[in-house]
């Protein structure tokens, strides 16, 4: 798990609206292929070379971390566009003031380097209740 204070340019926090929880957003993946014998990095490498995966950061650096190889996993492509949702409605949300902190959480099939899950947990610091996200791989 990964948590870190979202950290946006010009983000105020003098103001702390209160918040609501939103609830779990699942965006599933029809007819996913099953990852779970990809135990390896240098297998989901070559998957993704293939175009049946792509890379993207664990937690998102749109939020506040910096490009570092450790931060990088691998999901579907279809997955991928769902996160980019989700990124967005959360950089807004932080842009508002509504959230300053975040926690991000993969879940893996066994030994497997393909999330099949990432959920996403975002709170303001001062106040509010917590926003909770998942989006479903496969």
């Amino acid at each position: 798990m990964h948590v870190f204070g979202i950290a946006l340019a010009g983000l105020l926090l003098a103001n702390c609206p209160a918040t609501t929880a939103v609830p779990t957003q699942e965006d599933r993946v029809e007819n996913a292929p099953d990852f779970s014998a990809v135990t390896s990095k240098a297998a989901a490498a070559r998957l993704a070379r293939a175009g049946q995966l792509v890379t993207i950061p664990l937690f998102p650096t749109e939020l506040g971390r910096p490009d570092d190889p450790a931060n990088i996993g691998y999901i579907t492509p279809e997955a991928a566009d769902a996160c980019e949702q989700i990124i967005g409605t959360l950089r807004r949300f932080a842009v508002d003031g509504l959230i300053d902190q975040m926690e991000v959480e993969p879940d893996y099939r066994g030994t497997s380097h393909i999330r099949t899950r990432i959920r996403f947990k975002a709170w303001h610091s001062k106040c509010g209740s917590p926003i909770e996200m998942a989006l479903e791989v496969g």
